[in-house]
């Protein structure tokens, strides 16, 4: 019947989950090897960058903390309570900002966000190992002007446009660039042509003459309630697009402090995916294949890395729990020396400074 059905898959399930765990424990991942198993990852192609609010950090965008403080400031005229200055409260504090001033949300949360903001010069991105911006903006326009891509798409987490920009003052004004896609009804750009970059938070230019998307302020997710309705349709826009890069790429994560709810559903629904579907698989071939099943198992999910501070707080709590759901971190010196460049040129070796090969001539 359909409950012992489900008990032996359960059971298999948990053979699988027993072996893999079996297999891991005599198997560990220093972070050299994990580091040499991105470079090569990478290099063979099939990569998705995902990039958070820390790839901006050095050109003064206004972080999540601030937007959030900021915003509340600006429309009541006094500081949040307490209790609202925490990463989990901050969608609380948007959504009240939000009811108060439903129209101007969007105008007043663009004005915030680039308030102070500064782009590196062309010189600057060309050649800068220490700027985060300027490093992916040259990994980006290089491998935009390949014949053989290594890279399949960008996602970014952020609203603005610092990285299309960037882009584009490498690659020059007539060089093959990048689209924004902020909503399901933008067209795929064919994959010869421009390289989508997915804003799944929404998008807001800070130059509306120099994009070839529009601004997409229907479609943010900053409130609460934003977030839910984001995760309440589960073939949306959003849910597809990273579903997709999780199964058919190895996603890198680059700038996120991995504390978003979205990416721990989007991993957790995936590795839940990866496991009833060996369960299935053990179930079809029987005892003999566990082994086998197991590794492949472990292949299928361990295929992603984040890229983080090696001095970063409870780093290591994080990477365990990350390492459940086939992710595995990559630990640099600092964000501020030259250890992202270097590790981004071995992986895209295009892309390193003394090539040029992204920078436009000068006409």
């Amino acid at each position: 019947d359909l409950a012992a059905s489900a008990q032996r898959s359960r059971g298999c399930w948990i053979e699988v989950c027993v072996a893999w765990g079996m297999l891991q424990a005599g198997c560990d991942h220093p972070s050299s090897e994990t580091r040499q198993c991105l470079i090569r990852d990478a290099r063979e192609g099939a990569t998705t960058l995902v990039l958070g609010a820390g790839v901006a950090s050095a050109c003064h965008v206004a972080t999540w903390r601030e937007l959030a403080l900021r915003l509340w400031r600006d429309v009541f005229g006094s500081d949040p309570p307490a209790a609202a200055d925490d990463p989990r409260f901050y969608p609380f504090v948007f959504e009240q900002v939000q009811q108060a001033i439903p129209d101007e949300f969007p105008d007043r949360l663009k004005h915030i966000l680039y308030a102070g903001h500064d782009l590196p010069s062309r010189e600057e991105l060309a050649s800068s190992q220490t700027n985060t911006l300027a490093v992916l903006a040259r990994v980006i326009a290089s491998e935009v002007q390949a014949t053989q891509r290594c890279l399949t798409r960008v996602i970014t987490l952020n609203v603005d446009d610092l990285l299309e920009r960037a882009i584009k003052c490498l690659a020059g004004p007539t060089a093959t660039g990048v689209r924004p896609i902020a909503r399901a009804s933008t067209n795929l750009p064919h994959l010869k042509a421009a390289l989508p970059i997915y804003h799944l938070h929404g998008y807001l230019r800070s130059d509306p003459d120099g994009s070839e998307s529009d601004d997409a302020p229907d479609v943010l997710v900053f409130t609460d309630q934003q977030y839910w309705a984001s995760a309440a349709v589960p073939a949306s826009h959003m849910n597809r697009t990273f579903s997709f890069a999780l199964h058919d790429t190895h996603c890198v994560f680059i700038g996120t402090s991995m504390i978003d709810l979205n990416i721990w559903r989007w991993l957790a629904l995936r590795s839940l995916e990866i496991a009833e579907d060996y369960s299935r698989q053990q179930q079809a071939a029987g005892p003999h294949a566990r082994r086998e099943l197991a590794e492949l198992y472990e292949r299928s999910l361990n295929r992603h890395y984040w890229i983080t501070c090696a001095d970063e707080p409870e780093q290591a709590f994080l990477s365990q729990c990350l390492a459940l759901r086939g992710v595995r971190t990559v630990p640099i010196e600092s964000w501020t020396g030259r250890s992202f460049s270097q590790l981004m040129s071995e992986c895209y070796p295009r892309s390193a400074p003394a090539q040029g090969v992204y920078v436009a001539r000068s006409r």
